[in-house]
């Protein structure tokens, strides 16, 4: 099974820039408090496998956990540099 050239430009892995114009974006309707970051993309398992590989898989979640540091600061309430 072939991925079309949209669906691996939504694959790859974001900026920590990109997600946070998203979630400022998003902030405008809703309070930052009420946002979350969620990894949609290239963790499902499924016949076709996943379009990311392990590798990009873990920077995804890393460039996420940065990102969710730079918006909400560090857990214990302290905020990251």
């Amino acid at each position: 099974m072939r991925a079309d050239r949209a669906a691996l430009s939504r694959m790859r892995v974001k900026t920590v820039d990109e997600l946070e114009r998203r979630l400022d974006e998003a902030s405008r309707y809703l309070s930052i408090d009420q946002l979350a970051l969620s990894p949609q993309c290239g963790f499902a398992s499924g016949i076709a496998g996943n379009l990311l590989t392990e590798d990009e898989q873990w920077r995804k979640l890393d460039v996420m956990l940065e990102t969710a540091r730079h918006v909400w600061g560090e857990p214990g309430g302290r905020v990251s540099p």
